[in-house]
């Protein structure tokens, strides 16, 4: 199914980065996404008001199981309602929820 909403902002100086859906393929996740062509990246993602910051997962520059570079991450700014933000962030990104 298609999904029209924006979830994930990147900011960054130059370089083309792409997103796309992933298959969830774990128990528990409802949505998987993989940003691509991050550099140095700051990266913001939006998940729906129901998803705990517990259920949240980033990973970096890996795949498939899913074990290895989780990220930590932080509560993005209030102002801009239930939002999660990594930093310097370069390569792939997943974030799953």
């Amino acid at each position: 199914s298609w999904h029209r909403e924006s979830r994930v902002f990147v900011e960054q100086e130059w370089g083309i980065v792409g997103c796309k859906e992933m298959h969830s393929g774990e128990l528990g996740i409802t949505r998987r996404l993989q940003i691509s062509g991050l550099k140095n990246a700051t990266v913001r993602i939006f998940p729906s008001n129901s998803i705990a910051e517990n259920a949240i997962n980033f990973y970096l520059n890996t795949t498939y199981p899913w074990k290895k570079n989780k990220l930590s991450f932080a509560k993005g700014e209030k102002e801009f309602g239930n939002n999660y933000v990594v930093e310097n962030v370069t390569g792939d990104l997943v974030v799953s929820w």
